[in-house]
């Protein structure tokens, strides 16, 4: 078994009046791959089951209401209440539900779940674990279980509950593309698309229609604590702006050629063999300190300007020539940015880009490579033999590569190179 599974085995139960909660009691079981996510040990038993006695009526009602938010809002800085949109618990209406959430970042799902133990109720769920599902996949079991309880309700008589009414406006949603697009750009912002102002609506409409379509996703995902009005506007600037002329795009073009296929597998592998490969078809690039700056004439096509917002890392301009956009002054910064626009333009294989701190797929395939292009593992392997390091060596490291300590220090601990002392 591979990927999300949510099993009711429908049982008949009593002890409520509430029909839509009687019509669908049931053992539930899920579980991700191998593992099961719904182990529970009763403690007045001293028992374990794989499975949970409960109405998931509930459980359907809170994924129909945050269907938009489950599906494609992606984790940030002070995305207030979060977890209350993206933790099966929150929906548990007083039934006891294992702590497992599900936070989409793009292309994929970061599916994760912990143990949790109840105080008023003698149970523990005592399983734990944390996977990447693809997308789809995710979404089609959420839906198909959706589905199996409206079925149960159906053939219960009961037609008209609130669950049934907000899935049957969430399916009409889905059957209209420009109804998709606008609900899944209001929740990139943290927004309800089926709970919005006239007024909140049309501006929505109006910023996503000022910002090219390839930028819409990322500028609306970055936006969290800043409005999305600023992150639109000075992207609408930039790009009213020529293009300075001042770097080629030959020597990038040769990498993007030399690079037929991305990768497969969970994002930070794919940006760190992209990495490896990289470095393997262009030889100055395997120096240490790599030379980016050889691929731009000598110079990183970076232009420095005020006023970016600060969700946004940099914008990248290929169409022409090739330069990044950007607020960041520090050397070591603009060379990770740069890393991660040669990302973005060999993946993309597109003339415009924007580069976010946001937890999506792309996001993180692209700091997953910036990490191993400028400061690659065998390298930080081949100096850390001890597999100790102090933060006196993590910082001269840095500095040696031209990166951060955050970035230096991320890679020792991703790839278990060496445990740093404090």
């Amino acid at each position: 078994m591979t990927g999300l599974s949510i099993d009711p085995d429908w049982a008949e139960y009593s002890g409520t009046d509430r029909p839509e909660l009687l019509a669908t009691y049931a053992n539930l079981a899920i579980r991700v791959d191998d593992e099961i996510v719904t182990s529970v040990h009763h403690r007045n038993s001293h028992t374990t089951s794989d499975r949970v006695l409960l109405s998931v009526y509930p459980l359907a009602e809170w994924i129909a209401g945050h269907w938009w938010f489950l599906t494609d809002e992606s984790d940030g800085p002070k995305r207030l209440g979060f977890l209350d949109r993206h933790a099966l618990n929150r929906g548990r209406s007083g039934y006891c539900v294992p702590d497992l959430r599900f936070v989409p970042e793009g292309e994929s799902f970061q599916v994760e779940w912990v143990p949790y133990s109840y105080v008023y109720a003698p149970v523990d769920f005592i399983s734990g674990g944390r996977k990447t599902l693809l997308k789809q996949h995710v979404e089609d079991t959420l839906r198909d279980f959706v589905d199996s309880v409206d079925e149960r309700l159906s053939k219960a008589g009961i037609t008209d509950s609130w669950m049934q009414q907000e899935w049957a406006a969430v399916r009409e949603a889905e059957a209209d593309a420009e109804q998709v697009r606008f609900c899944r750009a209001a929740a990139w912002l943290g927004l309800d698309p089926f709970d919005l102002s006239e007024q909140d609506a049309r501006k929505i409409k109006q910023l996503a229609d000022k910002l090219p379509p390839e930028l819409r996703e990322d500028a609306f995902r970055a936006a969290g604590p800043e409005s999305p009005e600023v992150i639109a506007d000075w992207v609408a600037t930039e790009l009213a702006s020529n293009p300075s002329g001042r770097w080629d795009k030959a020597e990038i073009m040769k990498v993007q050629d030399q690079l037929h296929s991305a990768a497969n597998g969970l994002p930070w592998e794919i940006g760190y063999k992209l990495a490896q490969r990289v470095r393997d078809v262009r030889p100055e690039l395997a120096e240490t300190p790599t030379r980016l700056e050889s691929l731009f004439g000598g110079e990183l096509p970076v232009l420095v300007g005020k006023d970016a917002p600060q969700a946004v890392d940099g914008l990248v301009l290929a169409e022409v020539g090739f330069e990044c956009r950007t607020n960041k002054r520090r050397p070591d910064s603009q060379r990770f940015l740069v890393a991660r626009a040669i990302f973005d333009f060999v993946r993309l294989q597109q003339g415009k880009s924007l580069l976010t701190a946001a937890r999506t797929t792309r996001q993180s395939e692209s700091r997953a490579f910036a990490a191993e292009l400028l400061a690659p593992a065998v390298v930080l392997r081949d100096r850390l033999k001890s597999g100790w390091a102090t933060q006196d060596q993590v910082s001269d490291l840095a500095d040696k590569l031209g990166v951060s300590y955050v970035v230096v220090e991320h890679q020792i601990r991703n790839h278990r190179i060496a445990t740093i002392s404090v």
